[in-house]
């Protein structure tokens, strides 16, 4: 964690209140907003992905699930990935439930969570919108997950926050992967091999 992770961590968790309902994507920034949500109360998770920075909440008793509005008292995630702490805690956990990506990321389904609130990260970011998020400078990085199925049920959750993929600026020259792009589609800023108009 950096200076400027941290910091867009905390610009990020000012859009969540208490009694959200969490989504939260795999990288430094999503972890660096769960480490600010330790005063939150009430927070409820729907997630494709269950990793330490929930375990952590769920530890200090910041996740109740209390008042998602679907699967009330319950964690809902597809899958699992961090320490063996993680690994420990949901096995035979009541209180975790695991479903396929089929519904777990339906935008429907997401979308009947309470107050629901995607948190999610980018490669890049271009002036007109575009996202990257599964590549850096036209080579690829990562898969694309269940980010656009959640920023699209967060936007129809009722007072749900769709938050816009997070990135750092980088002041650097356009021969290297920085942010914002005039546009996605120049010769020297090659296309993301997926992207998401904002």
């Amino acid at each position: 964690m950096d200076e400027v992770t941290l910091q867009i961590g905390k610009y990020v968790s000012l859009l969540i209140e208490d009694g959200c309902t969490l989504q939260a994507g795999i990288g430094k920034i999503p972890d660096a907003v769960l480490r600010r949500l330790t005063g939150y109360n009430d927070l409820g998770v729907h997630t494709e992905m269950f990793s330490d920075g929930l375990l952590n909440l769920y530890k200090n008793g910041n996740i109740t699930n209390r008042f998602k509005g679907l699967h009330e008292g319950k964690t809902i995630a597809s899958f699992c990935f961090g320490s063996q702490k993680v690994y420990d805690f949901v096995d035979n956990n009541p209180h975790v439930e695991f479903h396929g990506t089929a519904y777990v990321n339906n935008p429907l389904v997401i979308a009947r969570n309470r107050r629901m609130v995607s948190i999610t990260s980018a490669t890049q970011v271009d002036l007109t919108g575009q996202i990257v998020s599964d590549s850096v400078a036209g080579q690829f990085y990562s898969g694309l997950g269940g980010q656009v199925d959640f920023i699209r049920g967060a936007g129809m959750s009722p007072a749900g926050v769709p938050s816009s993929p997070c990135l750092p600026r980088q002041r650097t020259a356009p021969s290297r992967a920085s942010s914002p792009w005039p546009a996605l589609e120049q010769e020297w800023a090659p296309p993301g091999v997926t992207s998401i108009t904002w």
